[in-house]
């Protein structure tokens, strides 16, 4: 039995999709099966991906009659995995070599983790490299929840046993479905991020999240909005959700009322998730910086429409961490002069 089980769907993947393959078969760590779910491509994915399984007898190759959909492929892949640990890889993206190596090195030493993503490079078609750093510690991970995905799906590698019993990935949750298993599984095992880029996911217009853009959207304020309602035992209204799901992608909310509600909401949140948890010194702290700089980015980006609101806002993220709150002011101050951002974007 292999000691890795590497999980893949592929559908019209034909320009990306050997470079990724191999990202995987030339692992550093090599006791692993690799299962494939081609999932009925009208390109030449399925010849592409027959000659490689003729080649490397890990290969699992599993061919759809009929184009599936992501959600179900993955399921039905992850019914063959007979290892203890499940990897993700996407089709069209590259895995480093030392990936799966340090991932199973990281869960051997921590039995307590059960999700374990890394950090990633975003690569675009010319070659422009933006990392997405995730939080790495488990409250940090638990309170980033609270407000989307915190840790990149084809990243990760996760213990199979946190998977049996129904299916893993819900497909109801379209094109959101990893962050609804985040949250669902940080309520039995801890999560985790390497500190370290292992993954490059290639940025290019027929990827699914830019593809299903709006969808991807709604199914995530979805899931938001019932992590919120989970933590604080209470409704919380549709319309508030919406505007603070705007402030998270950096956009301009609609009133001045709706901007106080907004960094209500982030406070009330904030005291109920340290109340409910057991938390530490540093993640004390980790989780105030997050709550600061959330605070300073919803200050700044209203301060000359409603002065002074912004203010009070901006005045309680420095309350919260004064060094998180200046360094977030520097960091929007550059985007603004140098990077001629007008209006940047929150991720």
């Amino acid at each position: 039995m292999p000691k890795v089980s590497v999980l893949m769907a592929a559908y019209d993947a034909e320009p990306y999709l050997g470079e990724s393959v191999d990202s995987i078969l030339n692992q550093t760590f090599t006791d692993f099966e690799f299962i494939i779910v081609e999932d009925g491509s009208t390109d030449s994915s399925p010849q592409i991906l027959e000659r490689y399984a003729k080649q490397d007898r890990r290969i699992r190759l599993v061919l759809n009659r009929s184009n599936l959909g992501l959600t179900p492929s993955l399921n039905n892949g992850l019914q063959l995995a007979t290892a203890d640990y499940v990897a993700r890889q996407d089709a069209d993206d590259i895995s480093l070599p030392q990936r799966l190596a340090l991932q199973v090195e990281f869960l051997d030493k921590h039995p307590e983790v059960g999700v374990l993503g890394t950090w990633m490079t975003n690569v675009d078609k010319r070659g422009q490299r933006v990392i997405w750093q995730t939080p790495t510690s488990n409250a940090l991970i638990g309170w980033s929840l609270l407000f989307g995905t915190s840790i990149a799906h084809a990243s990760v590698m996760l213990r199979r046993s946190l998977l049996e019993g129904n299916a893993p990935f819900k497909p109801e949750m379209l094109h959101a479905e990893d962050y609804d298993l985040w949250a669902r599984l940080s309520e039995k095992t801890q999560l985790a991020n390497l500190q370290e880029c292992l993954y490059l996911r290639r940025m290019h217009k027929d990827r699914v999240s830019v593809r299903y853009h709006e969808k991807q959207e709604e199914t995530t304020k979805y899931i938001m909005h019932n992590n919120m309602k989970k933590l604080m035992g209470a409704e919380i209204r549709e319309e508030l959700v919406s505007s603070i799901w705007n402030a998270i992608c950096g956009r301009m909310l609609g009133s001045a009322t709706d901007l106080k509600k907004v960094s209500d909401l982030y406070i009330r949140l904030y005291k109920v998730f340290v109340a409910k948890n057991t938390l530490d010194m540093v993640s004390c702290k980790e989780i105030n910086h997050d709550l600061a700089n959330r605070l300073t980015r919803l200050g700044l980006k209203h301060i000359r429409h409603w002065p002074a609101d912004a203010i009070q806002i901006l005045w309680a993220g420095i309350r919260l961490s004064p060094r998180a709150s200046i360094n977030c002011y520097l960091v929007e101050l550059f985007k603004i002069l140098i990077c001629n951002e007008s209006h940047p974007t929150i991720l």
